[in-house]
């Protein structure tokens, strides 16, 4: 019985230290999700001032990424940078 308790609570501990692993890897997930919706949010606020939108207002080429460039209709065949115009 008491080879049973053992084998039991190593399984209890194994299942704990993946629980804690995959709670780590959910956190990196949404803590990705918040900085990107951050990022869009700020996008959005500068596409809704008032005033031309240059180029120079636009996202640099490594804050851009696909989802923001597809949201605001801009072209991803030169690597996901704002065209110049």
């Amino acid at each position: 019985m008491a080879r049973e308790i053992s084998l039991a609570t190593q399984q209890q501990n194994a299942a704990s230290d993946q629980v804690v692993l995959t709670l780590k890897e959910v956190s990196r997930v949404v803590q990705r999700a918040a900085d990107g919706l951050k990022q869009f949010s700020e996008t959005a606020e500068r596409l809704n001032q008032p005033g031309p939108r240059s180029p120079s207002s636009w996202p640099s080429s490594s804050t851009l990424t696909p989802a923001l460039a597809q949201a605001h209709g801009l072209p991803l065949g030169d690597g996901g940078r704002a065209p110049h115009r």
